[in-house]
């Protein structure tokens, strides 16, 4: 399934114990999760666990900006 791509980018490295936190939180978070090599993640995170979820009636669709 694809769908919107977010990329981050950080204006220097993260620290090992910063890297490690993220990490833990992008695992927490995701339903596919993939390191290929450190700092490069490749992740599934369902719009519902960002909170982004609308419900109208009994449908639920992720929420627009």
């Amino acid at each position: 399934m694809s769908g919107p791509t977010l990329v981050i980018e950080l204006a220097e490295p993260l620290s090992p114990a910063a890297l490690r936190e993220f990490r833990a939180l992008m695992v927490g978070l995701s339903s596919h999760f993939d390191e290929k090599r450190p700092g490069f993640f490749d992740v599934n995170v369902p719009a519902e666990r960002l909170g982004r979820v609308l419900k109208v009636g009994s449908a639920s669709r992720p929420a627009s900006r």
